[in-house]
């Protein structure tokens, strides 16, 4: 069972189902809300991949201004709708994450990326964020992939990278970054 481990709604559980998806481990999505609650607020989120919306639900805990979930398995997407039943400034999107992103005309504070390890999603999606101009100026992107998987050369700056077992989790950041990664520095 996953249950968000801080902020208002602390305690809240995630509905997923068995079998069908890897959700991020508490103690990661810890992790990463340790390093970047302070950059959570009012902030607008973007959850590709979304599952059932662990990191945007934790997001709007710790006061995101607004979370936009994208999932395009229709059984996932039920779960999350349940999980997302109730909550404020929710935006789920039943479909694909690339046709999203190239229709969606917004700019995102904090985009999490967590696609299926092993389906070389990371490219194509980074590629589109970056074409589209989908970060904001000082936004961050936070990606969850498999240990071994490098992201030089994908058009953003590499501000920090943890493992975690099998798993990398890489914050990534735009053109002018310099004080960001000095901010987050020591923190992850």
């Amino acid at each position: 069972m996953v249950k968000i481990h801080s902020g208002i709604l602390k305690g809240k559980k995630i509905l997923f189902p068995k079998g069908k998806l890897r959700v991020t481990q508490d103690k990661i999505r810890k992790a990463i809300f340790d390093m970047i609650n302070k950059e959570i607020k009012d902030k607008i989120v973007l959850d590709l991949f979304a599952g059932s919306g662990s990191f945007g639900i934790t997001a709007l805990s710790f006061g995101a201004k607004e979370v936009y979930f994208v999932e395009k398995n229709k059984k996932i997407f039920q779960y999350l709708k349940r999980n997302l039943n109730k909550l404020a400034n929710c935006y789920p999107y039943l479909m694909d994450v690339f046709l999203f992103l190239k229709k969606i005309d917004k700019k995102f504070d904090i985009i999490f990326l967590d696609p299926p390890y092993f389906k070389n999603y990371y490219e194509k999606t980074l590629k589109l964020i970056k074409e589209r101009n989908l970060l904001a100026k000082k936004g961050l992107i936070i990606v969850e992939s498999y240990k071994k998987f490098n992201f030089i050369d994908f058009g953003f700056k590499i501000l920090k990278e943890k493992i975690y077992g099998d798993t990398k989790i890489t914050l990534l950041g735009g053109e002018d970054e310099s004080n960001e990664k000095d901010n987050l520095s020591g923190k992850f």
